[in-house]
């Protein structure tokens, strides 16, 4: 505690017998007023991390309070959101399977889909070579600004919902997050597009923007990019061998974390015909990385230069009336991405950027170094427009993490590896 907080606790402890109550009351507020320039009262409300980018040494910013409290993340829940958009009751936080009254839920989309709700937040980013910063707050402070996943479709809200589980497309052919089925592969990217807004307005594909956020968080949480860790995340579902990417296989159903509600980890309770069914789930998004690739929506990737060493060009829009698979066309550069061309690997640096938070620079360091996230990069493929796909499948292996990144396949390709994710 500050030498200030100290005093003014003394001095409230020990106050004379004979004050009034009204003298106490307003000798605490004076002394609360004094607190206003305290070294302390400057970091309340926002928490953050720095990342040496070149000696791999972090360092957490602002509030220790809130460091240990994670106002933001905490808040984080599952709720079931009906078709317009509205919450129609809150889950349990410690099992999914009923809601936060103790009444059982439905979990089968009759009664609204499985999201996770994630709230407004407030950010500041720099880079000072070889530094950069991250910090978060709950509320506005100077030199802060609105995260911009928030900003949708050009108005601000107060929440973005992410659904709490891979998504599926159910028989009337919309998408879908529920309890218990194969997440859906083998569609395009507009294909699930297609899929999401069927739903109705608002709904939509996991944005590039939703994907940054959620690590944003997660490595603010963590105060490091050791996400895998055995009491964080774990690997997941990411080391299985033979087999093949089939429902039963190296697909599993959905749900399995259920019983974790809104907490933190690794689930695992067995095999299905012999198969592990190992899930990872953070705040109630289960396989945020691993099991299958997913999809992203709201980046397009240009890669249609006709040689290697002209960098790939990041496009993005947080509207979804400009969502492009072949075109930049009503879309923000985000950034250009060096030498991604020539080579995969392990991220070891990022571009600074106030639109999003990852973005590689070069693909220099390991699993186990660095960003510990994986580029996938082949230039066999040949050039044109890319798929972005974020967080590996289930046999990559190390591969596999919450910030990995492909942009290797066509715009137009379908793959058993590769899913989506329902946002709204």
């Amino acid at each position: 505690m500050s030498t200030a907080k100290t005093t003014l606790m003394q001095r409230i402890m020990t106050v004379s017998q004979t004050e009034t109550d009204l003298q106490k009351l307003a000798y605490a507020a004076k002394g609360l007023e004094s607190l206003v320039g305290d070294s302390d009262a400057e970091y309340a409300g926002y928490y953050g991390v720095s990342w040496n980018e070149d000696t791999d040494e972090y360092e957490r910013t602002g509030s220790a309070t809130a460091a240990m409290t994670l106002p933001i993340q905490s808040r984080m829940r599952r709720c079931l959101l009906d078709d317009e958009g509205n919450v129609v009751g809150y889950l349990h936080p410690l099992n999914s399977n009923y809601f936060d009254n103790g009444a059982p839920a439905t979990l089968d989309g009759s009664a609204g889909q499985v999201m996770v709700e994630i709230p407004k937040f407030y950010w500041r980013t720099s880079y000072v070579a070889p530094i950069h910063t991250w910090e978060i707050s709950e509320h506005p402070r100077s030199g802060f600004h609105v995260y911009p996943d928030f900003i949708k479709d050009g108005k601000e809200v107060e929440y973005r919902y992410v659904s709490a589980y891979e998504a599926y497309r159910n028989s009337s052919g919309v998408l879908s997050s529920v309890s218990g089925v194969y997440p859906t592969t083998n569609r395009r990217r507009d294909q699930f597009r297609t899929d999401a807004e069927s739903r109705g307005q608002g709904w939509g594909q996991l944005t590039w923007s939703q994907w940054s956020c959620i690590n944003l968080l997660m490595l603010i949480e963590y105060g490091d990019f050791d996400f895998k860790r055995d009491d964080r995340l774990t690997n997941g579902r990411t080391n299985l061998s033979g087999g093949s990417n089939v429902a039963g296989e190296h697909i599993a159903r959905t749900g399995l974390s259920n019983e974790l509600g809104n907490l933190s980890g690794g689930v695992s309770v067995g095999g299905e015909e012999g198969w592990s069914t190992d899930f990872s789930t953070y705040r109630g998004i289960e396989n945020h990385f691993g099991h299958i690739w997913k999809i992203l929506d709201g980046l397009t990737v240009d890669a249609t230069a006709d040689d290697l060493e002209t960098p790939i060009s990041l496009w993005w829009t947080n509207n979804s009336a400009y969502f492009r698979d072949d075109s930049s066309d009503g879309m923000q550069k985000l950034a250009d991405m060096p030498n991604i061309g020539k080579n995969s690997g392990y991220v070891d640096k990022l571009l600074p950027n106030t639109i999003g938070f990852f973005i590689p620079a070069s693909a220099n360091g390991s699993s186990s170094t660095y960003t510990r996230a994986y580029l996938n990069q082949s230039p066999d493929n040949g050039n044109g427009w890319r798929l972005p796909s974020v967080g590996g499948h289930s046999s990559n292996g190390a591969n596999a993490s919450p910030c990995a990144l492909a942009v290797y396949a066509a715009h137009s390709n379908a793959s058993s590896s590769r899913g989506g994710r329902l946002g709204f």
